[in-house]
């Protein structure tokens, strides 16, 4: 919080030809195109993402670029209902429903093979070990300050 910084200039990209508003919009694309590019995800994979905010909205069309099926998960159905307009996304998810049975039915039994958590709520994150397939790939991109706490058994009890 200063009116002055310095910073490497290799790191820094010039442009005459975005907007404010397009400039805005880098970093939470670029957070969400790592986050895909980390979760190493391929056509075949179902991902979830929890979080239909900025980022998780560029998480979404980054792994839909991947040929993936997406889910879009949030706890407000206005999100939801824009995210499905933004992205184009088919399946939407309510968090405060019963998450494991609305999965259930979406995949016929089956679960994520990718999560990718852009909430920074601890609950959401700790709540993401139940959702994903056996040997599925977890991503947390939201920033949190407290302790992560699971329950080892949601790893060993999937098949």
């Amino acid at each position: 919080m200063q009116e002055y910084f310095v910073y490497p200039t290799k790191f820094l990209h010039a442009t005459n030809s975005l907007t404010d508003d397009q400039l805005a919009m880098i970093e939470p694309l670029a957070i969400g195109c790592h986050a895909v590019d980390r979760a190493d995800i391929k056509e075949n994979d179902i991902v979830l993402v929890i979080g239909a905010g900025p980022i998780g909205l560029g998480t979404i069309q980054f792994a839909q670029l991947k040929g993936a099926r997406v889910i879009a998960m949030d706890i407000d159905d206005a999100k939801l209902a824009k995210c499905k307009e933004i992205t184009k996304v088919k399946d939407t998810i309510n968090a405060l429903g019963d998450v494991e049975e609305q999965l259930a039915t979406l995949l016929n039994g089956d679960l994520p093979t990718i999560i990718l958590d852009a909430t920074g709520s601890p609950q959401s994150m700790m709540n993401t070990f139940k959702y994903a397939a056996a040997g599925g790939t977890i991503v947390f991109i939201g920033l949190f300050m407290v302790m992560l706490f699971f329950t080892i058994h949601l790893f060993i009890k999937k098949n």
